[in-house]
């Protein structure tokens, strides 16, 4: 059963576990079981939950799990836990790996898993260089654009009117759109939803008014008699 129990651990999440228990059933042909579950897990649930699986399938290999593919002696698990470095690198923790790796073990054996790591370190420094670019390139297109607001000038006239209401803009707060369109302040959407939060704000501090009046009259009356 140990497949259906996999599949159970596998939706808790605890891949770990999972590798762990496909690895330890005893069954010929473990490792390819745990091998298959782990390429699955990459498949179906991202990066972070492949790194666990990988990572445990490798430390299992490289007898850091209790837990060991059956029929393989030590000398077999290093050969897999290596070829699985070269095939399944980048879904491998590779600090983690490179401790994991017994002393001795050839560079020769490694160049793949390191060229792959290299390569990865070197692409997400490019892509952070790459953002930080951007956002250069972004904040001085701001500044720029702010400059020239600021530079911009916008003549009211005496007779000019609301685009919104027809009446005067005289001294009111006023709206000025990119295209010049000059609005009272108080016809613009923003303006009428604050004019909305205060009539309910205004009605809200009546209503306790006249609750509260209502609730001290009858102790006045009372007095009163």
């Amino acid at each position: 059963l140990a497949p259906e129990r996999a599949a159970l651990l596998s939706r808790l999440g605890r891949h770990g576990a999972a590798v762990r228990l496909l690895l330890g059933s005893g069954q010929s042909a473990s490792l390819e079981r745990a091998e298959a579950y782990c390429k699955q897990v990459a498949l179906e649930h991202g990066a972070g939950a492949a790194r666990e699986a990988f990572t445990c399938l490798l430390r299992a290999l490289f007898g850091a799990e209790p837990c060991a593919p059956a029929s393989s002696s030590n000398g077999q698990r290093v050969a897999e836990a290596l070829r699985l470095l070269g095939t399944h690198g980048a879904n491998v923790d590779a600090t983690e790996a490179l401790n994991l790796l017994p002393a001795g073990t050839p560079v020769a054996h490694l160049s793949g898993f390191l060229k792959m790591v290299i390569t990865r370190q070197d692409d997400a420094q490019r892509a952070a260089r790459l953002r930080q670019s951007l956002r250069r390139a972004e904040d001085l297109r701001l500044r720029a654009e702010l400059a020239a607001a600021r530079r911009h000038r916008h003549r009211v006239d005496e007779d000019d009117v609301c685009k919104a209401c027809g009446r005067r803009l005289g001294m009111a707060a006023l709206a000025i759109y990119p295209d010049g369109t000059h609005l009272h302040l108080a016809c613009t959407a923003a303006g009428r939803g604050a004019a909305k939060a205060t009539d309910r704000a205004r009605e809200a501090r009546v209503g306790h008014g006249a609750a509260t009046l209502n609730t001290t009259t009858p102790a006045l009356s009372a007095g009163l008699a």
